[in-house]
Parts: structure tokens; sequence; C-alpha cells
């Protein structure tokens, strides 16, 4: 299967533009992600680009590590904007991104675990990514 960045772009500021503070949104273009505060561009990732490299390496990695590239720096972003760490875990400090592939699905996070995450996001699954 090929995959779209386009479409990985798409799911992803969907999913974060549930969980990131106002007055931030987010909006996907070019294959990458956007953040904006009140319409002003503060930054963004193209890590989606990712899953259509051709590298030897397999579509489920290639997708955990554009998915986890894209938590990263709309994280750094929402820190940078906010200053202060988001999301914060109960001692106040950011909760790193957690990204894993399974079964055709992408699991995304932030926290120091998967199963007691500070934010859990709904999974991707692989078919929404299909050119």
């Amino acid at each position: 299967m090929r995959a779209s960045s386009r479409k990985l772009a798409i799911a992803l500021a969907e999913r974060l533009g549930e969980v990131v503070p106002p007055p931030l949104t987010l909006g996907a273009e070019c294959g990458g992600v956007s953040i904006y505060a009140d319409g002003v561009l503060q930054g963004g990732s193209h890590a989606p680009n990712l899953v259509e490299v051709e590298d030897g390496r397999a579509l489920a990695e290639r997708v955990a590590l554009a998915v986890e590239g894209v938590l990263d720096s709309i994280q750094d972003c929402v820190m940078e904007y906010l200053h202060e760490e988001w999301p914060a875990d109960g001692a106040g400090k950011s909760a790193p991104p957690g990204a894993r592939t399974e079964g055709g699905r992408a699991y995304l996070w932030y926290g120091a675990s998967e199963d007691d995450p500070v934010i859990g996001l709904p999974p991707i699954e692989f078919d929404e990514l299909q050119l």
C-alpha cells in the first residue's frame, strides 16, 4: 500500500486540533501540519512527507516516525506560544510524544506511556492514508 502525506497531515491536524489550547488551531497544507494563533502561522511540521519516501523502511515504520515528528513539532510550537509546558504531566513537566503502529493502525499520545497518557488521541487507520 502507498500512503498519502496529505491524508496523514489531515488526520493529524484533525486529531491534534481537538486538543491544542485556544487560540491555537491546526491546518493541513502541502503534506504538512501547520499551527496558527489568531490566524498567524506559528510553525508546524512536514514530517508527514516521510510516508511517501521509499527508503527501504516498512510503511508502518515511516508512519510511526512521521506521527511522532508531528506530535513533537506541534508540542514545541504550543509550548513556545504559551510559555509553559504542554501537555503537562502530574509533575508539571511536558509529557513526551509517543507513537506506535500495529495491525494497520497508528496509535498516538502524549505521556510517559500509552497505557497512562496525559493526552490520548484516536488511532489513525492506514486505510485513511491510502493513495
